[in-house]
């Protein structure tokens, strides 16, 4: 192999090793914090409002990452070295918005929406570039519900049904070539701030590995 492929080679294999861990510091987290706090499904969360994003954060996630510390996105954003995929400031906004800056350097940050969402993208190799979806940050659903009822967080797009579902390869003439869903895991993706959402969701679906095609 060459220098360059093996760098490549390397740099997914770390790339995967940190998804893997974070991913369980998640699950961890949300496990502890459940025994003080209740079941996931009954927490208060902000649903949107600003000012209660980081009191949520303080009550249910920061006590339970061990050697963690909250910061602000106006103290990060001059360290972080390239632009979330070329797009302004008020995406980076988003994808730093309440920054938890974990003990190994990895930033997890929360954003929600008045809908119920909760978005928590986790940048592995903290303010290192590139700064980009599915290279070193990586979205997951923080209010996730399953058929059961049970609310978890999981990465978003992980109850899809097939590989094929996350990459989105099929297109359509009416949506000019472009892949159908926003979220694909895909080179051929161009919807801009969503764009490859799907990805972590992806290598966990193909046994925690990087496959040939994927939009690396």
């Amino acid at each position: 192999m060459t220098i360059p492929n093996l760098t490549a080679a390397w740099q997914k294999r770390q790339t995967v090793v940190g998804l893997k861990k974070v991913y369980a510091q998640l699950q961890n987290m949300v496990k502890l914090s459940e025994i003080d706090n209740g079941s996931m499904d009954g927490w208060e969360f902000p649903d949107g409002d600003p000012d209660k994003e980081t009191e949520f954060l303080k009550k249910y996630y920061l006590p339970y990452l061990s050697g963690a510390t909250l910061t602000t996105y106006n103290k990060l954003r001059p360290l972080i070295r390239a632009q979330f995929q070329q797009q302004g400031a008020a995406q980076l906004g988003k994808i730093y918005k309440n920054p938890i800056i974990l003990k190994n350097g990895t930033i997890l940050s929360i954003f929600t929406h008045d809908t119920g969402y909760v978005w928590l993208f986790a940048d592995l190799n903290g303010v290192s570039g590139p700064n980009r979806v599915g290279r070193d940050i990586f979205v997951f659903q923080g209010r996730q519900t399953r058929p059961d009822g049970r609310v978890e967080i999981d990465f978003w797009g992980g109850n899809a049904s097939s590989r094929e579902v996350l990459m989105a390869d099929k297109v359509s003439e009416d949506d000019g070539g472009v892949n159908r869903s926003g979220y694909a895991c895909s080179k051929d993706n161009t919807h801009g701030f969503y764009a490859r959402w799907y990805c972590g969701a992806l290598i966990r679906k193909d046994g925690w590995e990087i496959r040939k095609d994927y939009p690396w």
